[in-house]
């Protein structure tokens, strides 16, 4: 209260004068004065290989504890409403004020980081078990067409409007391929709306945000704070296209920049870090949608979908990769 005191009464803009002498000080190896928005996002371009960040995002790691604020307040008390609704598969002591939320940080590796096939198999017993709670009864088809079709279309739209004249492919990766329009039009809106799994549901299920301890516990992080307008339910459906989507493009290689784009006279190619093991990933987890029940065709089929989503939501040349990725995989889906 004594530096806010201080900070409002003081004429001078910099904290300095707020700051008693003889106080306790701490030495910094480095100091980066960002002054305003501009030079804080060169700076975080500059510290990162590729820029994942979000604007409207931001997040510290401080004395062992991970605090996270948005600029929508909403996200903030909808992801601490959801957590409290399956508490044990997050970081323990999860706490939201305002635009803020903040948990423990929990010690281990990602997936990516700590990639072996036969921990998979305890993940999805896991996921199974602890989150994709069924609520079977449930009727989302109102939502899934908002969260799936009516998104997706004002996706599409908002990353057309960001590349008016982004060149058309004729192939991608040796794939010949059509107008995206054609596959937008045969896509099959009511497989994905209709056929659903409603229950609880990470949302943002893929290897970076799955952390396994020591021990070998798992714990998820960085969830999604809704599923169209619904926070405690969703429909599952969509956490398996994540986790899939998330064998095809390796997000941590992403973040490293270990990707490139190529157009060449309609020719597209894709440079798209993997993640070793891929097949029998994608194997099993196919296996384990088929022996459910489930259709492992609308997994498919969101997946693209998935990737059109993303693409107006992130900068170049990654935003054209998911773009072109996304029809190249619609065009294997044979539509």
């Amino acid at each position: 209260q004594q530096f806010k005191d201080k900070l409002y009464n003081h004429p001078s803009p910099e904290i300095i004068w707020t700051i008693p002498l003889g106080s306790r000080i701490e030495m910094l190896d480095t100091w980066l004065d960002f002054g305003n928005e501009k030079i804080y996002t060169d700076a975080v371009q500059q510290s990162q290989k590729y820029n994942f960040t979000k604007p409207d995002e931001i997040t510290y790691i401080c004395n062992n504890r991970v605090v996270k604020w948005w600029k929508d307040s909403t996200v903030a008390q909808k992801k601490y409403i959801k957590s409290q609704t399956n508490p044990s598969v997050y970081p323990n002591h999860v706490d939201s004020s305002g635009q803020w939320i903040a948990y423990d940080y929990f010690n281990g590796t990602t997936l990516y980081e700590h990639n072996d096939p036969a921990v998979f198999e305890d993940l999805l017993q896991w996921l199974d078990q602890e989150v994709w709670v069924h609520q079977l009864q449930t009727d989302i088809t109102q939502a899934t067409d908002n969260f799936y079709k009516i998104k997706t279309l004002g996706r599409i739209n908002k990353f057309l409007e960001k590349y008016p004249n982004l060149p058309s492919a004729k192939t991608v990766d040796g794939v010949a391929v059509r107008e995206f329009s054609y596959y937008l039009n045969n896509i099959d809106w009511s497989l994905l709306t209709d056929t659903t799994l409603p229950g609880y549901m990470h949302g943002d299920l893929q290897f970076d945000n799955v952390i396994i301890s020591n021990d070998n516990k798992f714990k998820v992080i960085d969830w999604r704070h809704e599923f169209a307008d619904m926070v405690e339910i969703g429909d599952i459906y969509y956490d398996l296209a994540k986790l899939m989507g998330g064998f095809i493009i390796n997000y941590s290689d992403i973040k490293n920049n270990n990707f490139a784009v190529t157009v060449d006279n309609g020719d597209v190619s894709l440079s798209v870090p993997g993640i070793e093991h891929s097949d029998i990933y994608i194997d099993r987890l196919k296996q384990f949608i088929i022996n459910k029940g489930w259709s492992y065709t609308k997994v498919r089929t969101l997946i693209p979908i998935i990737f059109w989503n993303m693409s107006p939501l992130h900068t170049p040349p990654f935003d054209q990769l998911l773009w072109y990725l996304g029809i190249k995989l619609l065009e294997e889906l044979e539509l």
